[in-house]
């Protein structure tokens, strides 16, 4: 997650709730079968 934020500077520095969600595998949109039709 620090790629960008290391190749373009702080302006993108993930927020600490993405990275803490990262750490737990999660994501922060969940996909189901009804949001793919």
């Amino acid at each position: 997650m620090q790629r960008l934020a290391t190749q373009y500077g702080s302006r993108f520095t993930p927020c600490e709730r993405l990275v803490e969600m990262g750490a737990r595998g999660e994501s922060f949109w969940k996909t189901t079968a009804t949001d793919l039709q």
